[in-house]
């Protein structure tokens, strides 16, 4: 199974939009934090929101772990990636939870 993350402005439209204005963009984002400090405040944030259930995350997450499951592969983007990408952490959750309920 692989999850491909891809960048917006250089790949296209193709793929699932993970970014902000989507239901698992890096809302933990705030004006003047580094690349590393926003990954890192989106590792915590997505985590709570796993934990708590949030109706909104889990659908998006359950969307693409089926598509995952289904097809052996799924494409999810932003703007950053190949830099540090919050959807690493999106990424990790896919594999790791792929097959599991």
């Amino acid at each position: 199974m692989k999850v491909n993350i891809l960048n917006t402005a250089r790949d296209g439209k193709s793929g699932n939009y993970c970014g902000r204005g989507s239901p698992l963009g890096n809302y933990a984002f705030r004006e003047g934090m580094t690349r590393d400090e926003a990954c890192d405040a989106f590792e915590v944030y997505f985590r709570q929101k796993v934990q708590s259930g949030d109706v909104v995350v889990m659908n998006e997450l359950h969307r693409l772990r089926n598509i995952l499951e289904e097809t052996g592969s799924v494409d999810i983007r932003c703007f950053c990636h190949p830099k540090r990408c919050h959807l690493q952490t999106v990424a990790n959750w896919l594999i790791d939870n792929a097959f599991e309920d």
